[in-house]
């Protein structure tokens, strides 16, 4: 949920999909669809993004438009998370011990700042 308390996020795995929720109407923003089941979702620290992981891929949205911004892939990619600053994603492999740094104004290339082992 949102600082503000006006939008709410569900996970939906039976239909691979995460709604984003206008909480004093009801209503559906967006339904964002995933290749895989759904398991983490993380507005960014200003609410304007949101991050969601489904299988190996944790994806970038638009909290403006239910647009996705990008699709961070690295073999195995266990979950995602926001810096504070909301500057950079964190995406990590549970059984690898490796963690890539994305600058997140610049994900659409798809490439990483770091990787840690």
């Amino acid at each position: 949920m949102t600082r503000d308390e006006k939008r709410l996020i569900t996970l939906a795995e039976a239909s691979k999909t995460v709604t984003v929720w206008d909480v004093e109407t009801g209503t559906a923003l967006f339904t964002l669809a995933h290749d895989d089941d759904p398991l983490e979702a993380a507005f960014s620290p200003d609410e304007s993004r949101v991050l969601t992981d489904a299988g190996s891929v944790t994806y970038v949205w638009s909290m403006r438009t239910g647009e996705l911004l990008a699709k961070l892939d690295h073999s195995g990619i266990f979950s995602g998370d926001w810096s504070p600053s909301g500057r950079y994603i964190l995406t990590y492999q549970e059984n690898s011990n490796q963690a890539f740094l994305w600058d997140s104004s610049n994900v659409q290339d798809h490439s990483h700042t770091e990787a840690f082992q």
